[in-house]
């Protein structure tokens, strides 16, 4: 499980920095830089938690489970809609 983690931490890293590059794509469009903003916190997130997940499994299999399944279903929720802010 450990090894797992580790693994899906570098996966999530990976996807960290090719969205930096998505991110600079669009950084004139501040609708969409504070969208990429609030994705790269998630993805940041997600990062934390694998890496979290690595010495957690020495510790309990079923902990380091839990957050190889709570991460696919955070990104399963719905994110806040472009332009849902100026709409009132």
């Amino acid at each position: 499980m450990a090894l797992y983690g580790l693994d899906l931490l570098l996966c999530s890293s990976a996807f960290f920095l090719l969205r930096i590059i998505l991110v600079q794509q669009d950084r004139h469009d501040s609708a969409l830089a504070d969208y990429h903003a609030s994705i790269q916190r998630k993805n940041a997130f997600s990062a934390g938690l694998y890496l979290l997940s690595a010495p957690l499994a020495y510790v309990s299999i079923y902990a380091s489970f839990f957050i190889f399944a709570v991460i696919p279903a955070m990104y399963f929720l719905p994110e806040k809609k472009l332009g849902a802010s100026d709409q009132n």
